[in-house]
């Protein structure tokens, strides 16, 4: 701007001088009263427009378009929340695969069947490295990568899943499954393109309400089955084996004339015939392979698992069928082991339709066609075989997961790792980046057509012998230009309008004569005038630049000083109100805090511009009316305008001009004035604060004890979630945390400042109505202990203190010892009929295993006895989205409980006992004794090591892993019991003391 501050000068000082060149075309009064100078810029270029001095136009044109994209420069680059991607990040695996086909042999049997079920039934999120299709590595990131990034990377899978063909079947018979019969009575003969099977033995479907009677009309049966044990008539080994899925419709009528006895071999029972209405089914073989997959995760959540390339390797130590066989052996062992009610009596009902099922399909069906419609939808061979793959393949996946992959013993780097990060960064804004290159490109083109039109033979003439900008310049041009002297004699303090009345009608050129410049009048018609104007007499007021005068410069100081005001107020209201209000990102408000101020200060600098140039042009005036006068060396460099900034201020700083040296430093500070306003506001991202309504939509039974007692654990799908937790390391399903059960709340009545808020990064407090368990425990050491070893290998185990044990008068265990066995642990529930005595028994002995012979004795021994009563508090939470999962950076926590209160009410010890051994299924613990619940207490991810329960110095640290395990089943007991909420349950308020 003030390179081309000089061109526009030079263009605006030369033009009358320019057209006195061109020879006499106009008036006089219109070439030497011609003043573009004086001009303000935007109208200067109006007024050489109309003159047609285009070329001033233009650089004054040129010159405006530089303020202007100066301006629109102050909101080009913005910082502003974005998602910024990096093509390469690193991500490092956490585990690998490995080729061992004896790691699937009795790994965690129960972990498949709890995470099917509790995906199926809970709306649970797939764990760290394992998709509905996929078992794949686990990878961490770089330090530094924040939690809300989105991150890609590739990585080894594996990949199960089943080749399966249509098949015939031919009903050899069928009967029901009774009691001390075979249940295998489903006898069928199976047919493929590549496979057939003379005799397939199932179980025999059970129509529902068979047993009891409880229907009219109980003799047809839907059912589905999902057998792994068939094998292909005269084949050995795993090539013969097949997997037959099949569903369909039977029903059975009586045979009168064929008797048959009972298993007493005194009664009768009746013969039944099966007719087969309707099937369809398939015989597959497995398939695993190894192969890489995409993975895409938002934040903490896997978004997208698909295949990078095609998955065509194998592992060498491990078959297709090895997987099969994991499964079986899991499905089959949790099963028994949690005694779930559907091992005897499967019934898995679906769109009103009431299916008898096997094991496997009893999870099949709900975990992979709840949704698909009606179950008749499955006699469809297409259908059936996604049903069966589906199934298959996360259920081997999850096996895959736990079985096939090992930590790695080094960090290893993923393969195509990548991140989209949401940061603060600066952004060029595509629209003002546009319009400033259309700007310059304007700007380029006026420039081009100003340098041809000064190159033409026209423009060419255009040449002054010296520079007219200083005193002693223009007294050298009209040095011999006696007509112009003479005809302006005595007119130095002539306004304007008196010179255009003496010069109108006299027209002037310049041209060299006698190798010496001159202007000279010439007539209309280009000849010499002979007469000469006497000097005029002519009366004028005393006139004073506009732009100078004393109240243009009091408008301007007022102006400067309201600027100051204004920016101390915004100042001072922005550091109390944390900003000067809210605005969207990248919108027309938000550009408009950036260009008014520089607009303003831009206009302002123009003015200060203005009043500098004409300061400077009556400078030389100023310095010859010193008393003492001037040498001559002074009187030659009285000029201040044809030249750069810096060296104005060191000849006005020389010639000790303060005026004049003061309107040039206030240029030079004005002209920071845009510079400076670019980074006067700028976006600040700030919380704001909304309010919203929590609605409660389920909450817990007012009478919340009568909620524990006498129920199948497996109908809620609780103990589902607290073995996940125990030995799947689960996190927290959502309005639960460690030992408290809240309500499930939705937001409504959302008011925030801004509706266009992040709905996902929003951070929300409450304080909310929760239930938890209180306990209040007492110790037992070995000398409150005792053991009879009334048989040898069956020793009854007694804590004296707790004498209300039923039958007995104090507690007793009898438990199975072996020469191998070195701990012993259990827990007991004690009869509530007695309300001295604790609810739930803990007790845990180490054997001495040195003797060999028995009685055993013990090395260590301990108990706890706890009473369990619930209370009703209240929690201060933080949220985190509108999803109200809770911000894993502030947990709730008991600081942040401010209420409880006891809720009135007793239930049967027993029934949460069974509750409590139900949700933590038993792992093998060979040559020990522990129950289910010390099963989990030493495997679970906090749990103590299996030593501690023969320490002393470990006793109190057992102890408090009891109570939180303890706590943390019954909260999830309490949480799977919520029901909808209504008038008497919705807050929990002031429950009685």
């Amino acid at each position: 701007a003030a390179a081309w501050g000089r061109a526009e000068f030079q263009s605006k000082l030369v033009a009358p001088w320019a057209r006195l060149l061109r020879g006499p075309a106009v008036s006089s009064d219109r070439i030497l009263l011609l003043d573009y100078l004086s001009d303000f810029q935007p109208y200067s270029v109006f007024h050489a427009a109309r003159n047609k001095d285009f070329v001033v136009a233009i650089t004054s044109a040129v010159s405006i378009m530089i303020r202007l994209l100066i301006v629109i420069s102050t909101g080009l680059i913005t910082l502003s929340w974005t998602a910024v991607t990096y093509e390469s990040y690193p991500f490092y695996a956490q585990d690998q695969i490995v080729s061992d086909s004896s790691r699937l042999v009795g790994a965690e049997p129960s972990i498949v069947w709890h995470m099917m079920m509790g995906l199926a039934e809970q709306n649970l999120t797939y764990p760290e490295g394992m998709s509905k299709d996929y078992a794949f590595q686990s990878v961490a990131p770089a330090e530094g990568l924040p939690s809300t990034s989105e991150s890609r990377y590739t990585v080894d899978a594996l990949e199960n899943s089943l080749e399966c063909h249509s098949a015939e079947v031919v009903l050899r018979g069928a009967a029901p499954h009774e009691l001390h019969y075979d249940d295998q009575t489903l006898n069928i003969t199976v047919t493929s393109q590549d496979c057939h099977v003379e005799l397939v033995r199932l179980a025999g479907p059970i129509p529902a309400g068979w047993q009891d009677r409880s229907c009219d009309n109980c003799s047809t049966a839907v059912f589905a089955r999902f057998e792994p044990n068939v094998r292909c008539d005269d084949t050995t080994g795993d090539d013969g084996r097949r997997i037959l899925v099949m569903f369909g419709e039977l029903s059975y009528t009586w045979d009168y004339s064929l008797g048959l006895k009972d298993y007493t071999g005194q009664n009768h029972r009746r013969n039944y015939f099966g007719v087969l209405h309707k099937s369809a089914q398939l015989l597959c073989v497995p398939k695993l392979t190894v192969g890489t997959v995409d993975v895409v995760r938002n934040g903490s959540h896997i978004s997208s698992v698909t295949p990078a390339h095609t998955f065509d390797k194998t592992l060498d130590f491990v078959n297709d069928w090895d997987i099969v066989d994991a499964q079986l052996q899991g499905i089959e062992k949790a099963l028994v082991q949690t005694q779930n009610p559907a091992y005897d009596d499967p019934y898995v009902t679906l769109w009103g339709t009431t299916v008898d099922t096997d094991n496997r399909m009893a999870v099949a069906l709900p975990f992979g066609h709840a949704g698909a419609g009606p179950v008749t939808a499955l006699y469809d061979t297409d259908t059936l075989q996604r049903l069966a793959v589906f199934f298959y393949r996360q259920s081997a996946a999850i096996i895959a997961k736990r079985t096939l992959m090992e930590p790695v013993a080094s960090r290893i780097e993923t393969k195509g790792g990548s991140a989209i990060v949401s940061r603060d960064r600066l952004v060029v804004r595509a629209w003002a980046a546009q319009s400033m290159a259309g700007i310059i490109g304007a700007c380029i083109i006026l420039t081009l057509i100003a340098l041809i039109m000064v190159s033409t033979p026209r423009g060419s003439s255009v040449w002054l012998p010296c520079n007219p900008a200083g005193i002693f310049g223009v007294a050298s041009l009209v040095l011999h230009s006696r007509d112009l002297t003479t005809g302006l004699r005595g007119l130095g303090a002539a306004d304007d309008k008196s010179l255009e009345r003496v010069l109108q009608g006299r027209v002037f050129e310049a041209k060299a004569v006698h190798d010496r410049f001159a202007v000279l009048e010439t007539a209309h018609n280009g000849s010499n005038i002979a007469t000469r104007l006497t000097c005029p007499q002519i009366s004028s007021a005393r006139a004073e630049p506009v732009i100078v005068h004393p109240f243009t410069r009091s408008a301007v100081c007022l102006a400067l000083g309201g600027i100051v005001v204004a920016l101390e107020l915004m100042l001072r209201k922005s550091i109390r109100e944390t900003g000067l209000g809210d605005v969207g990102e990248d919108t027309y408000i938000h550009y408009t805090w950036t260009t008014i101020p520089a607009v303003v200060l831009g206009l302002l600098a123009m003015v200060l511009s203005a009043m500098d140039f004409r300061v400077r042009s009556l400078a030389p005036y100023i310095v010859l009316e010193r008393p003492r006068g001037i040498t001559t060396s002074v009187f030659m460099s009285l000029e201040f305008l044809d030249m750069s900034v810096p060296r104005v201020i060191y000849r006005e700083l020389r010639l000790a001009d303060i005026g004049a040296l003061a309107a040039t430093v206030a240029l030079l500070v004005s002209s920071l004035f845009t510079i400076f306003s670019a980074s006067l506001f700028q976006t600040l991202s700030l919380s704001a604060t909304g309010s919203l309504t929590l609605r409660t939509k389920q909450s817990f039974e007012p009478h919340i004890f009568d909620s524990l007692g006498a129920s199948e654990p497996y109908t809620s799908g609780a103990t589902k979630i607290e073995s996940l937790i125990l030995e799947g390391n689960l996190s927290y399903p959502r309005f639960t945390y460690e030992d408290l059960a809240f309500p499930e709340f939705l937001p409504e009545d959302i008011s925030m400042p801004d509706q266009h808020f992040n709905e996902s990064a929003v951070s929300i407090e409450a304080v909310i109505p929760a239930v938890r368990a209180n306990l209040e425990c007492r110790s037992y050491n070995s000398s409150h202990i005792y053991a009879n070893f009334t048989f040898p290998h069956m020793p009854d185990i007694g804590i004296e203190g707790e004498s209300c044990g039923g039958y007995n008068e104090e507690l007793v265990w009898w438990s199975e010892v072996y020469p191998n066995t070195t701990y012993i642990a259990r827990a007991r529930p004690v009869t509530p009929a007695h309300h001295q005595c604790s609810d739930l028994v803990f007790f845990w002995v180490k054997l001495d295993t040195t003797p060999t012979t028995f009685p055993t004795v013990f090395t260590h021994a301990r108990a706890l006895g706890c009473n369990v009563t619930i209370s009703a508090v209240e929690v201060e939470v933080v949220f985190s989205g509108l999803n109200l999962d809770f911000d894993t950076a502030q947990h709730p926590r008991d600081g942040a409980i401010i209420r409880d209160s006891v809720i009135e009410g007793m239930f049967d010890p027993y029934d949460l006992y069974d509750g409590l051994i139900d949700a933590s299924p038993g792992i093998a613990h060979d040559p020990d004794d522990l129950d289910p619940f010390f099963g989990a207490l030493t495997t679970s991810p906090w749990a103590v090591p299996r030593s501690s329960l023969g320490d002393l110095a470990a006793d109190d640290a057992v102890e408090e892993a009891i109570k939180f395990q303890l706590r943390i089943i019954i909260a999830q007991t309490l949480a799977a019991r919520r029901l909808p909420a209504n008038t008497t349950n919705t807050t929990l308020a002031d429950p009685k003391p």
